[in-house]
């Protein structure tokens, strides 16, 4: 799996704003609760890359990738056929509109109804498969055409915030923000600080690429989870809670959009 490739693949799935937990290629997940609420089931998505095994080469001898975003739906068994339903369409909209010139372009895509499905990891559900062909060329991440989802925020007196704080929304106006923590799932992350505009303003996205110099995170593809003190790490938590906030996009910025917690 190349990792620009998954960066551009996890910028469409998070923009698509499913509103599931999503689980990614060989790392480890635990699906959500049942919730045995028919107007309300539980879901989550599961996505990984499956490459070809030629390689295609375009009219100027650069080599080119074709592969599959292969997505799982799934949905609580027994009371989710409608909600499966939806999720494909907004996952095949989400990619249709998706295509980046140059680096990424989505082909045709494939759906099938698997219907109820016992895994041995992830349980008893109702499964449909979106397979999404793809043409990749290059390494490096272009960045979205879309504009970052953010807001201002103005508070009584300092915020102490940093750019590419976790941060969650508070009950008062006057700190309307506040540092997200890991610790509980009342202050999971609903973005990060893209910009300090004064002791008092900060600016917080919500979804989008975030200009962060020099973050030490990691490299392109990295998944970036929230922290119990506040911050974000590469490591995935094995207890607690885990919440995905962003995905590193370059040495320079990373991809914001939050996912719901999955406690460990």
């Amino acid at each position: 799996m190349i990792a620009a490739d998954e960066a551009r693949v996890a910028l469409v799935i998070k923009g698509a704003g499913l509103g599931v937990p999503i689980g990614w290629q060989n790392r480890v997940f635990r699906p959500p609760e049942r919730t045995a609420n028919p107007s309300n089931p539980a879901a989550f998505v599961t996505v990984e890359l499956d490459y070809a095994d030629d390689t295609l080469t375009d009219f100027d001898g650069g080599r080119m990738r074709n592969g599959s975003a292969v997505v799982g739906v799934w949905v609580e068994t027994g009371m989710g056929a409608a909600r499966s339903r939806e999720l494909v369409d907004e996952i095949l909209a989400a990619f249709q509109a998706a295509d980046v010139p140059g680096a990424m372009t989505y082909l045709e895509a494939q759906t099938d109804r698997v219907g109820s499905y016992q895994d041995p990891n992830l349980g008893d559900w109702y499964l449909w498969i979106v397979r999404q062909r793809f043409i990749a060329q290059g390494g490096d991440v272009v960045a979205p055409s879309q504009s970052v989802i953010e807001s201002t925020a103005e508070f009584d007196s300092a915020h102490g915030l940093s750019v590419g704080d976790p941060v969650y929304r508070t009950n008062s106006s006057g700190a309307p923000f506040a540092l997200a923590s890991s610790s509980a799932d009342t202050t999971l992350s609903i973005g990060v600080v893209s910009k300090v505009l004064g002791p008092t303003r900060v600016r917080v996205a919500t979804h989008g690429v975030v200009g962060w110099t020099g973050h030490g995170l990691g490299s392109p593809g990295a998944r970036l989870f929230l922290t119990a003190a506040g911050g974000l790490t590469t490591s995935e938590p094995d207890s607690g809670i885990s919440q995905e906030v962003a995905i590193v996009w370059s040495s320079g910025s990373i991809l914001v959009g939050p996912q719901a917690g999955v406690i460990q």
